[in-house]
């Protein structure tokens, strides 16, 4: 290759990536495209460095050329100025690497390609394998870290210099390039090309060896968990210790090891395992034993047993052996009053291998793939894997990408994600296990669809937020009459009938029968009726009522047009309805949490800032940023408070703003708001705090907790606008929350914040795409980015013999001692906190800190003293504080308060401190103001200007701050239950609501009647102003494209209308 002549002496297209022999220049395509003349090498760069062209071509392109050239000239000349435009920063870069070749005077091809020869990389043997040196390792890091993105031109730059510096082994470009697509065909992740079923092309990356991955992972594999566990301790903190792991999946979907089988303890009995968990660290199985009655075998199912799996001595294959397989002769009602296929049929999909399940949260989105305010649509889905810890999949590393595409919707994708899923159900993935070394098998499973509330109305099927049944969840609603009563109103408040996917179903297929006959009414009519309108499905609806149309048109009757049509549909069942409805393990309607990102943050917390600070002036905007910015931050879950830039932008703030808002405006706005908006503030940020706990200790106790502060939040809100009740959909999904907490756990585990992360790392993909195939583009190189975290984690991957491989210990130990590496990946290590561990700075003054259990103390920290930095534990001087007896009178929280107003100082162990919280100072009780002066910085730079900032005066009181969002359940737990329970509004709440849904009705008809009232004065007026200048007034018969220009401001009719928009009915006509 390396001697070839260029592309333009033979004529042809290839890309030579050596130098000519006979010109020195490398060889490329574009010399001949861009008509280069015949010279020297040095007139060559000349020509390149100072842009000749081709003069006779590129004035034909501008439309200065022969007579007869077509529009399509310029069209032309376009698509070719942008192709060129893309590839300009790669001229620069291919003359430096020229100009050094020649300036050295050798015509030899490049020695280092020498080195990076196909290949060589391939020996597992090798230092650097699976690449061929250290050289080209660490440009592939370099090339594939997901948030610093670098252009192909800025590559070869770094190349030149690498060259230029006398650094070994450096590759050329397209050398490079090689080796990473022979990795890419060895150990990445296959990018399968998809048609959706509508016709739109998109590329997805196989979910099936994303997850094998990390099966195939020791730093991961430990970590995940296969089985529901039942907490020891009580402690509820992750997917696998709740209801929908426990007791509501099916035990068919659930890893076997094989239950419904017989199987024999040690001790003789016979038992059936129904369900396997984990217990203490042990697998158990949840048994139904065998009883001997009077000559007659039964299961006795009254009580399920917990046995340990250490106890079981032979399985049913064991007995078949033995032929000691009992005939049981009455098999209960959770047997189907049957008994189950024995053996497990899924003893065959396991070929003999540990089989297992894995679980995976789908999400989508539409995300912009540009980073300018031009909106470039694209569907991203995105996946975890849920058998892994909380811990770790808020960690960036463990967002997986799945597929994007400007066309095709996120239903339509996961169609053929369905796919998938659906073929490891048939043909389980075979794995190398890692924390066994041995082959396993897993199952995919789709476990939850966290997305904002949109998206999770179109995955379920559903109308959306604005029709008559506005709840995805529940059959809530009504028209807005029936929402205006009194029984309507209160409806809000608490869920309806459940929704599932079976009805949900069963809906469009009805659906769809009406629309064989080619009524499109009915069919509307149908969808307001059940609030169920999918997107994918309606689809079909609109081709089958076309369909239907036409053939009426031919002369058919409606009957044998809908048997017709109807044969068509359950030919094509399989691909008309929405996939989320038929894939086996899923229940849109259920498995879309309410997620706290969208719902809270983006939804309640936002509802209730716009509230407050429209309604303030200047001064009191200024007041409250003055306060805000005053917030003690420490042990608060929140950046650093910009309170200037919070005011000045306050109608577009984002998640990380709204939480800092929600922990700290309650303490601010004590005197700036009504009464009740303050309540409000107040009960937002106490169910806030509440949502955001990390596990909980006390199920029972904690949903009472939820279901009180849901209450006093929806009270609230109805008592300020009742009108919010009707319209806002995420306030009535609240009553969602109990159900959804008991089915996942705590909601920050389901939350789509690391989902929405990841938008960024897409978009970087995006932007540095040749934008004619985004689809593939972002998914190759994502792909890419998976399969090199894959390699530095030490992960195993096959080789064509069969053979299971692993980078070489060079590259494996690489990122353990890089943590800037760690953090680029977003990899975090696991490193346990050390009770006592300290920094050799002290904390900032100011922390309250409470000591471990078995004593009370709460105090602040003054200074933590230690002999040297390598001591292993130190010792804190602590400011003793007491909770008072009672909650503070403003606030509703406890205080803490000197005992006597004396100082009490205590040195305690650093071992001994638990948890550090939130505390604020009472500025209400001691008249805080802005009292203080200080110079504005600018570019950490005194600007000159002046500005004032909050005092505190020296009042040693301070308030608990229980809408913090950091350790929530904690300081919960050690403070007395009746200073932090949330405390009902209302005794009575349908009296209540009954009351507020009668002022709404009056407050409603006052408004139609005045609307009335203006519209007939509106239409006096016109007809008098029409009279003064003598024309006649307009006959309503003529019809309004006749009517004077100024008509519309007469007959603009309806109630609100704006007088210089045409009324409803001119807009029909």
């Amino acid at each position: 290759m390396g001697y070839a002549h260029c592309a333009r002496d033979v004529g042809g297209t290839e890309v030579c990536g050596g130098l000519c022999a006979r010109c020195g220049w490398r060889a490329r395509a574009r010399v001949e495209k861009e008509g280069f003349w015949p010279g020297t090498p040095v007139e060559r760069i000349t020509a390149q460095a100072f842009g000749l062209w081709n003069a006779e071509r590129t004035a034909t392109e501008l439309g200065f050329g022969a007579e007869g050239s077509s529009t399509s000239t310029s069209t032309a000349f376009e698509h070719t100025y942008i192709a060129e435009a893309a590839e300009e920063d790669a001229h620069l870069t291919d003359l430096l690497e020229n100009f050094t070749d020649l300036r050295s005077g050798t015509n030899l091809p490049d020695e280092t390609d020498r080195s990076a020869r196909a290949g060589d990389h391939l020996d597992p043997k090798s230092p650097w394998f699976p690449y061929p040196n250290k050289t080209v390792f660490l440009l592939a890091v370099l090339d594939n870290l997901p948030r610093l993105r670098i252009l192909d031109s800025l590559l070869k730059v770094f190349l030149w210099i690498l060259k230029e510096t006398g650094v070994r082994d450096v590759p050329s470009f397209n050398a490079f390039r090689k080796i990473q697509c022979e990795l890419r065909q060895t150990c990445s992740v296959t990018t399968i090309l998809c048609k959706s079923v509508q016709g739109n092309i998109f590329y997805m990356n196989d979910p099936r060896q994303i997850i094998a991955k990390d099966w195939a992972n020791p730093m991961v594999r430990p970590h995940m968990h296969v089985y529901p566990e039942i907490p020891a301790d009580g402690v509820i903190s992750e997917i696998w210790h709740t209801e929908k792991w426990r007791k509501g999946m099916d035990v068919s979907i659930l890893s076997p090891m094989f239950d419904s089988e017989w199987a024999r303890l040690r001790d003789g009995r016979l038992i059936i395992p129904k369900r396997w968990v984990t217990y203490k660290g042990e697998v158990h199985a949840e048994a139904f034993v065998l009883l001997a009655d009077i000559e007659v075998l039964r299961v006795d199912t009254s009580q399920a047993v917990l046995i340990s799996a250490s106890l079981l001595e032979n399985n049913y294959h064991d007995l078949e052996a033995l032929n000691v397989l009992p005939e049981c002769s009455q098999w209960p009602v959770d047997f189907d009053n049957a008994p189950p296929a024995m053996p497990n049929p899924l003893r065959v999909l396991a070929g003999g291998d540990p089989l297992y399940s894995s679980f995976i949260d789908y999400f989508g989105d539409d995300v912009s793939g540009n980073r300018s305010k031009s909106w470039n649509k694209h569907w991203n889905t995105y996946m975890m894997h849920r058998n892994l810890p909380r811990r770790l999949l808020q960690q960036e590393f463990h967002t997986h990408f799945v597929s994007t595409s400007p066309h095709a919707s996120v239903v339509e994708q996961f169609q053929d994600f369905k796919g998938i899923i659906e073929h490891t159900h048939r043909e389980p993935v075979r794995v190398l296990d890692a924390s066994t070394g041995k082959p396993a098998r897993f199952r995919l499973f789709v476990n939850a669809e966290p997305s904002d509330n949109p998206m999770q109305s179109e995955l379920s099927g559903h109308i959306g937020g604005g029709g008559n049944l506005p709840c995805r969840k529940c059959e809530v609603g009504g028209s807005n009459l029936d929402k205006g009563s009194d029984a309507g109103f209160h409806a809000l408040f608490q869920p309806g009938d459940a929704r599932n996917k079976e009805n949900t179903l069963g809906a469009l297929k009805h659906q769809v029968t009406l629309a064989c006959l080619g009524v499109e009414k009915h069919v509307r009519d149908e969808q307001t009726c059940t609030g169920i309108k999918d997107r994918y499905t309606q689809f079909w609806i609109d081709q089958l009522l076309q369909r239907a149309r036409d053939m009426k048109k031919q002369g058919q009757r409606a009957q044998d047009i809908q048997r017709e049509l109807l044969v068509w549909v359950d030919v094509n069942s399989s691909f008309i309805y929405n996939p989320c409805l038929t894939l086996v393990g899923l229940d849109p309607s259920v498995d879309t949490p309410v997620e706290i990102l969208h719902t809270i943050l983006l939804g309640v917390v936002k509802y209730v800032w716009y509230g407050t600070h429209v309604s303030w002036d200047t001064k009191q905007k200024l007041v409250y940023a003055q306060r805000l910015q005053a917030t003690n931050t420490d042990a608060l879950l929140t950046y650093a408070i910009r309170a200037q830039y919070i005011m000045q932008y306050a109608n577009s703030l984002i998640g990380r703003q709204l939480k800092t808002v929600v922990q700290a405006t309650s303490f601010h706005v004590y005197d700036l708001l009504p009464s009740l908006r303050f309540k409000l503030w107040l009960a937002v940020g106490e169910l806030t705090a509440l949502l955001w706990f990390p596990e909980i200790h006390d199920l029972k106790v904690y949903l009472e907790d939820i279901d009180i502060a849901v209450a006093n939040v929806l009270d609230l809100f109805a008592e300020i606008d009742p009108t919010k009740i009707l319209e806002k959909i995420k306030l009535h999904l609240l009553v969602h929350v109990r159900e959804d907490i008991k089915h996942f756990g705590p909601l920050i585990g389901v939350c789509s914040e690391s989902f929405e992360c990841f938008n960024a790392i897409f978009r970087l993909c995006s932007i540095l795409s040749n934008h004619l195939a985004p689809s593939r583009d972002i998914a190759v190189q994502l792909a890419d980015q998976e399969a090199h975290k894959h390699r530095l984690t030490s992960g195993w991957w096959p080789i064509l013999s069969g053979d299971w491989v692993q980078a070489s210990p060079a590259v494996r130990d690489f990122l353990h001692s890089q943590p800037m590496l760690q953090r680029l990946l977003g990899w975090t290590p696991e490193k346990p906190i050390v009770p006592g561990s300290f920094r050799p700075l002290p904390l900032p003054k100011g922390d309250m800190s409470r000591p471990r259990p078995g004593s009370k103390i709460i105090g602040k920290i003054d200074e933590i003293l230690a002999m040297s930095e390598a001591a292993q534990h130190a010792l804190v001087v602590l400011d003793i504080y007491e909770v008072s007896a009672r909650r503070h009178p403003t606030y509703g929280m406890p205080s803490l308060l000197r005992r006597q107003d004396e100082s009490l100082t205590m040195i305690v162990r650093s071992q001994d401190i638990q948890f550090a919280f939130n505390v604020q100072h009472d500025c209400a009780l001691a008249k805080c103001t802005a009292s203080g002066k200080r110079p504005v910085m600018q570019e950490h730079v005194e600007s000159g200007a002046i500005e004032s900032y909050i005092e505190h005066q020296d009042i040693a009181q301070y308030i608990i701050n229980m809408h913090s969002l950091h350790n929530p359940h904690l300081i919960r737990s050690v403070l007395p239950r009746a200073l932090t329970a949330p405390l009902a509004l209302h005794g009575d709440c349908f009296r209540k609501h009954c009351q507020i849904a009668e002022s709404l009705r009056e407050t409603q008809q006052h408004k139609l009647e005045s609307s009335h009232a203006t519209a007939i004065a509106d239409e006096d007026a016109g007809r008098s102003a029409t009279q003064s200048t003598g024309q006649q007034p307009m006959d309503p018969q003529v019809d309004n494209h006749q009517a004077a220009p100024d008509s519309a401001a007469v007959n603009s009719s309806e109630p609100g209308g704006n007088p210089l928009e045409p009324s409803r009915k001119q807009k029909r006509a």
